[in-house]
């Protein structure tokens, strides 16, 4: 089962790496974009929980799939946080996560998900 997560998690990754990751008033921002062309540092927790899903596809130890899943899941969770919390006064332009975004923490929650369960034998 654990193996089924990791594939859907790195699927995941993938889709929401071209779909709308940070909306400022009517401009959509991919994931892709922002991580290459402003200065931030989300891809590498995005890469780092990339390394937590390849782990988990090759049944290694749960353990470390588990750290590297939540330290590169601190990265996007992070950026949401700033962006909730951020009052720049006008409505219109303020920045807000998309789609993009709130799968990339979906696919944190189920791959934490996937290396707490215990897989017990085949009945």
């Amino acid at each position: 089962m654990s193996k089924n997560i990791g594939i859907a998690c790195l699927g995941i990754i993938i889709i929401s790496l071209f779909l709308p990751y940070i909306s400022i008033g009517r401009i959509d921002n991919t994931f892709l974009y922002f991580a290459t062309e402003t200065a931030n540092n989300d891809w590498i927790g995005v890469l780092i929980f990339c390394v937590g899903s390849v782990m988990l596809i090759m049944e290694q130890d749960k353990k470390i799939a588990l750290a590297l899943t939540i330290i590169g899941g601190l990265f996007p969770l992070y950026r949401f946080y700033k962006i909730v919390t951020v009052d720049v006064g006008f409505a219109d332009f303020a920045p807000s996560f998309a789609i993009g975004g709130y799968l990339i923490l979906l696919a944190v929650g189920v791959q934490v998900f996937g290396c707490l369960s215990e897989e017990g034998p085949a009945s």
